[in-house]
Formats: structure tokens, C-alpha cells, sequence
């Protein structure tokens, strides 16, 4: 008799009868089977492995319990409530926090109480005094997730191990009766394409497969995003990426869904850190198609990975990329709502949370605190410029900060935490930026660095603790900077361009009445020197050959605050010393930052354009009465066509018809690469109050505040 082999097909066949179960790849998809054999049409299309599950065993009935079995679960539960101070006749309520219940632990993990959520980082209390989580980590198969609520850590114990915690953690609040028959985030996705700019949102791309590039090409991009994206970041360990990158590329055709969104958002990544004339040299395609490509095929591999459901830490690293990559396509209030999806992924499985306190492995410790960290920056940084002051979206955490070490000194075997360097290590960018934001968060005598008043002790106690602040990231990291290194340049630069910008916030115009007009006129003048001073780097960033592999970060970090005071404070001042080298910043502001001269299609370029031609003719008018000649910039020329150009059109009919463009509109038209240009809509251009606009007016800040959260351009420090 001939024995054959069961396919899960046959098995499924066997165990059902006739009725057979949707394939594997159909249900997660929630799309109609047509159970064709051996692969449906679903499976074939996307070049996918067709397997239909077998049918879950059916539960057993479970026993009825006698009453006196009923009574005796019924006073346990009671004294379960009483024990965790829950009123019974559900009136009266306690804030106090419960004590901690213990479950076992698939490793070494000490279950210890936390009667009180944690403040401030280790920088402020011994290693010995630090306060230890009351909350649960459950780990199993390389899948994790922290519990820290009482709810889910007393039913804990009624379940048999981590396998069914983890479970019942992911499958909570589903019912699939009752769920439309979608991804968990595809409908958000279909509902905000305002935030991911994508009409498409939601769906998979065809064919991920022929979307990789081929092997040479997918190292090339992997070195550019060694070279010029990795410094700035550093959420992933490069070594243990790259082995994997490595075999990954070799077999293309069966990699898993977490590895293939990686490698995309690598890809991604790597593109927007690249001009477009190394696109066009190293790829053959245009930077803004290879963009739009790439950016399709990350957020799809995302999707078919149910990033939103995973527990694993891969994935969360993947959307983490994938969110820096496209930031500067968003306007921030959209883009708040990803980075709190992303610090909220993290929170899920414990990031807030220090590794040394939940037994995790030094090297998975390290790992996931440069991951937090980073996040929990980013979506600050988003907040901000929402207008939101401090994110509300990150819990208090006691996760230290990321060790000042190289990737070469974690291992994933190692079974100690590496001891820091003192000196420069490939930390040094994302260590600086850390210690600023550990700052920030320790400060707690404002929301945010705006709102003082007119008290000139808060200024100058906040000047204070910027002194503070800029000599410990001197004496920490930029004293080690070698400026023939380009990292360490960048690095220098930012740290002083960050630490002005909060120099500068501290003392916002917006503090005084009247828009900054009845500021004292020394004030004045140090509000005008310090936008200027932060002009100056930011300038001295764009034009510098060696740094514009990290281009791409300053992009999204312009001083826009800094650079609407300037252009105020020229109509108010347009003949003094201090104007003329202001005029000579803004001059090569536009001539290193094409985008603020040819986006003429937002309302923010539309408007700063008009200030400076506002303060160009009050200057041309005054030294006309002095009779001194001045020669026309080329910049003021091309906004003074572009703005005659928009009235032109607005006036002549509301439909608008857009003029022929220049040479240089038609090189800009694909400067936003994830969206169309929007036309005028009703004159923009006339609409500007004149508190935006007029000579000696008081300026309104919170017209420019709506202006900026609707850009798509930071404003933070960060």
C-alpha cells in the first residue's frame, strides 16, 4: 500500500469533510477565496505560498460547576477586589495604586512594585534607587509585550504561560462578527490620506517582489544609507542588519514580510538622503519617480506585515524609517497622528520601559533605547509644531538614555552592557541630541519655551539653564568634534544652531503686546541678532559641500520663526548696519534653499515672500530719498515676477489659469514628490491680513502660528 504525504490542502480536506476553509493569505486580507487548486487566484497574483489552515479545534464544554463551587470563585473574586481596594457596590473609588500581583516569567524577570510612575531619567537618582516597573514582560518566539495594568496582570494568572498572554493581548476587543472585514490599519489609512498623501493608501502594491532592486543596486543603497542616514539615527544595530540584509538579497523570493518592509524602508530612506542628479547617475530614474516608487512599496510591505499588530521590535524600527523618510511631505498636524501610532507601538512592548528592570538582554536593552528615544524626539519635535507644547502621546518612562558607544561594542551574545567612551563614537550626533532632549524634559518651569511672559527672571533663568545646557553638550560631545570629519561638523553645527533656536524661543516676540512692538529696544536688537546668528548656520549648514549627505535632515529642521523676525525686522529697521548684513543672510539663504523661493504653491512661501518684498520696497524707498542706487537681487526679482504673476491671475477670472512657468518653476514643479501642486485658491496672495504684511503693524503671531502648522516644513529645534 502506498503511503503518501498530507499537504495542509488534503488535511484541511480531511478534517472538514466538503467545506473548505480560505486560504491563509484570503483571510488575512479578508478577501473572497476562490479555492482553486493547489494555489487560488489570490496567491498566484502575489507570487505567495497558498496553505489552507486547518479548521481550530473546537472547545471542550466546560463543566458545570456546582454551587458550591460557584460560591467559593465568587468570595475569591471579592477578596480580589477588597484586596486591590475596588469598591463592591461600585460607588466609592480609590487613586491609589494597587499592589502588584505576580505571573511567571518565561526568563528572568522580577515582578516589583511601582506605586509611583516614574519622572525623571537615571541622570537624576543612583542606578540602586531608580524605581522598578510593577508591570509584566511577557516574551515567546522572538514576539514581546509589556502589561502594566492590573486588569490584565491579575488575569494572568488564570491563563496557562506567556503563549496564552500574548494571545489573548492581541486578540482583545476583536470580534470578527462585528469588525468590517478590513486590516486593522488600512481604514485609517483610507481615511487619512491627508497624512499619508497617497490616494492608494491601504492597498499592497502588486508585486513587492519586482519592486527590489537588483542586488548591486540594494548594497549601493544600503552603503548610502550607512553613509547618510544611520549617523543621525541610529535605531538599528548595522552589523547584525547587514548579515541579514545579505542573505535576504540572496533569496529575494522568500524573505519574511518584517524583513521585506526593512529593506524598503532602507531603500526609501536612502533615496530622500540623495540628490537628484545621484539618483539619476546611480539608478537611471528621476528622484522624485524613484521616491514615489519606493514610498509605495514601504507603506505596502508595512501593511501586509500588520505592522500595527506586531510585537516585534523589527517592524517597529521599519515604521520608524519610513516616518523620517517622508516627514517633510507632511504638514505636521497630520503627522502627529503617525508618530503618537509609533510611540504608542513602542509603549506596547515595553520601550518606555528600561531592559535592565524587565530582564531583557543587554543587547536587546541597548537597542530599544535608541529606539525610544529617537521616538519619543520625533513626536516632541511633531508636537511642537502643532502648537501642542509637550506631546501628551509619550507615557512617563524610565528608559536611559542610549549609551555613548559604537555598534562594534554590542554584540548580541554579549552578556554585559559595554562601558561608555568618553570622546567622539558613532553616537555622537544622537548623543547630543539626546542630551538636549533630556534637558528639555527635566525643565519643567514652562510648557514650552514660549510661553514666559514678560517676566525677565524666567528669560533669564532659562538663559541660565541654556549656559548650563551648552556647556555640558560642549564638554560631553562637541569638544570632541573634528571638523574634517563630516558627522562631527554637523554635529558642532547643530548642537550650536539648536541651542540658539531655544535662545530665541525663550524671548519670542510673541511674549510682548502688540506683536513684539512694545519690546524694548535692546531686547529687540538681541532677538534680531540671535535670529540672525541661527540664519547664519543654517546657511553655513546648506552651503557646505561636506555635510549635504545629511542635507536631508536640515531640510525638515528651517528656522522659520527665525527667519519671519528677520524679515520684520527689516521693514522696521531698513537702513542700519545691522540690516545690511541681514540682507546679505536672506540673499544667500535663497540662493542655498531653492525651495523658499520656487514653492510659490503653499500659503507659507506665499506669504514670507510678500513680507520680504514688504521690507525690500520700504529699503529701496528709503535710500531712494538719500539718493543711493541699490542694485535689484536675483531673488527679489524672481518673487516680484512670481507674485505679479499670482495677482495677475487672480484678478482676471476665480478660476485660476496657471501662467507659463520659468525655467525655474518648471525644475520645481516635482519638488514635493508626494504631492501635487495645489492651485491658488480665491487669491491667497490678497488675503494676507495686514498684520502679516505692513510696515511698523504690530505682527499677529498666531495668523503665522496657522500658517506654519499647515506647512510642510519643520520649525523645531530638533
Amino acid at each position: 500500500m502506498e503511503v503518501r504525504l498530507s499537504s495542509p490542502l488534503s488535511t484541511a480536506r480531511t478534517q472538514q469533510g466538503s467545506k473548505l476553509n480560505s486560504c491563509t493569505l484570503c483571510q488575512q486580507r479578508k478577501v473572497k477565496c476562490d479555492k482553486r487548486q493547489p494555489t487560488c487566484t489570490t496567491c498566484a497574483t502575489h507570487r505567495a505560498s497558498c496553505v489552507y489552515a486547518a479548521p481550530a479545534k473546537s472547545q471542550r464544554k466546560k463543566k458545570k460547576l456546582s454551587e458550591e463551587e460557584l460560591l467559593d470563585r465568587l468570595n475569591r473574586y471579592e477578596s480580589l477586589l477588597e484586596t486591590h481596594r475596588i469598591s463592591l457596590d461600585g460607588l466609592n473609588h480609590t487613586s491609589e495604586t494597587p499592589p502588584n500581583t505576580s505571573i511567571p516569567e518565561p526568563s528572568k524577570t522580577e515582578a516589583i512594585s511601582l506605586s509611583e510612575q516614574v519622572v525623571s531619567p537615571e541622570e537624576n537618582r543612583s542606578h540602586d534607587q531608580a524605581l522598578k516597573p510593577s508591570g509584566k514582560f511577557i516574551t515567546d518566539s522572538g514576539k514581546q509585550s509589556f502589561v502594566e495594568n492590573g486588569l490584565w496582570n491579575s488575569v494572568s494568572e488564570e491563563l496557562q504561560g506567556p503563549v496564552d498572554m500574548l494571545r489573548l493581548y492581541q486578540t482583545s476587543g476583536k470580534n470578527s462578527n462585528q469588525l468590517p472585514a478590513v486590516a486593522p490599519f488600512e481604514t485609517f489609512l483610507n481615511a487619512g490620506d491627508l497624512a499619508l498623501n497617497n490616494s492608494s493608501a491601504g492597498h499592497y502594491a502588486a508585486d513587492l517582489l519586482a519592486m527590489h532592486p537588483n542586488p548591486l543596486i540594494i548594497f549601493r543603497l544600503w552603503q548610502i544609507f550607512l553613509d547618510n542616514v544611520n549617523p543621525l539615527i541610529k535605531i538599528i544595530h548595522a552589523p547584525t542588519i547587514q548579515r541579514g540584509l545579505l542573505d535576504a538579497s540572496a533569496r529575494l523570493d522568500n524573505i519574511s514580510k518584517e524583513w521585506e518592509a526593512l529593506m524598503f524602508a532602507i531603500y526609501l530612506s536612502a533615496i530622500n538622503s540623495m540628490s537628484a542628479d545621484e539618483c539619476q547617475a546611480m539608478m537611471g530614474e528621476d528622484k522624485d519617480i524613484l521616491f514615489r516608487k519606493y514610498h509605495s512599496a514601504a507603506k505596502s510591505a508595512l501593511l501586509r506585515a500588520n505592522f500595527t499588530s506586531s510585537l516585534d521590535i523589527l517592524l517597529l524600527q521599519t515604521f520608524t524609517l519610513y516616518l523620517l523618510a517622508v516627514r517633510q511631505y507632511h504638514d505636521p498636524n497630520s503627522f502627529w497622528i503617525l508618530t503618537g501610532t509609533a510611540v504608542r507601538l513602542g509603549q506596547r512592548i515595553g520601550l518606555h520601559r528600561d531592559g535592565t528592570l524587565i530582564g531583557l538582554s543587554p543587547f536587546d536593552t541597548e537597542i530599544r533605547r535608541r529606539v525610544w528615544w529617537r521616538l519619543i524626539a520625533l513626536d516632541a519635535q511633531t508636537a511642537e509644531l502643532c502648537g501642542a507644547g509637550l506631546s501628551v502621546a509619550a507615557p512617563r518612562y524610565d528608559s536611559k538614555r542610549p549609551l555613548n558607544v559604537n555598534d562594534s561594542d554590542l554584540s548580541p551574545n554579549m552578556s554585559t552592557l559595554p562601558s561608555e567612551h568618553e570622546g567622539s563614537t558613532e553616537m555622537i550626533f544622537c548623543g547630543s541630541r539626546t542630551e538636549i532632549g533630556l534637558f528639555l524634559r527635566n525643565t519643567k518651569t514652562d510648557s514650552n519655551w514660549v510661553d514666559t511672559g514678560i517676566d525677565k527672571i524666567l528669560v533669564d533663568k532659562k538663559d541660565n539653564q541654556l549656559d548650563e545646557l551648552q556647556a555640558l553638550v560642549e564638554h560631553k560631545y562637541l569638544r570632541f568634534c573634528d571638523p574634517s570629519v563630516p558627522l562631527h561638523l554637523f554635529t558642532k553645527l547643530m548642537g550650536d544652531s539648536t541651542i540658539m533656536a531655544l535662545r530665541l524661543m525663550a524671548r519670542h516676540p510673541r511674549k510682548y503686546s502688540q506683536g513684539g512692538l512694545e519690546m524694548p529696544r535692546k531686547e529687540r536688537d538681541n532677538v534680531f541678532w540671535i535670529s540672525m546668528h541661527v540664519l547664519e548656520l543654517y546657511n553655513l549648514s546648506m552651503s557646505t559641500k561636506s555635510i549635504r549627505r545629511f542635507l536631508w535632515n536640515v531640510n525638515v529642521q528651517f528656522q522659520w520663526h527665525a527667519f519671519i523676525i528677520i524679515a520684520y525686522e527689516l521693514q522696521l529697521r531698513p537702513e542700519d548696519d545691522h540690516s545690511r548684513d541681514a540682507w546679505s543672510k536672506v540673499e544667500e539663504l535663497f540662493e542655498y534653499n531653492a525651495d523658499v523661493i520656487d514653492n510659490t504653491d503653499t500659503p507659507l512661501h506665499r506669504a514670507v515672500s510678500r513680507l520680504i518684498l514688504k521690507a525690500w520696497t520700504i529699503r529701496q524707498s528709503r535710500l531712494r530719498r538719500s539718493k543711493v542706487q541699490l542694485p535689484i537681487p536675483k531673488f527679489i526679482v524672481t518673487l516680484q515676477n512670481q507674485a505679479a504673476r499670482k495677482d495677475a491671475a487672480s484678478q482676471s477670472n476665480t478660476s485660476y489659469t496657471a501662467p507659463e512657468p520659468t525655467a525655474t518653476e518648471s525644475t520645481s514643479a516635482s519638488q514635493n514628490p508626494m504631492t501635487e501642486p495645489a492651485l491658488d485658491e480665491n487669491g491667497f496672495l490678497d488675503s494676507l491680513t495686514p498684520t502679516m504684511l505692513a510696515d511698523g503693524s504690530p505682527i499677529d503671531w498666531s495668523e503665522w502660528d496657522n500658517v506654519l502648522q499647515h506647512s510642510d516644513f519643520g520649525n523645531g529645534p530638533f
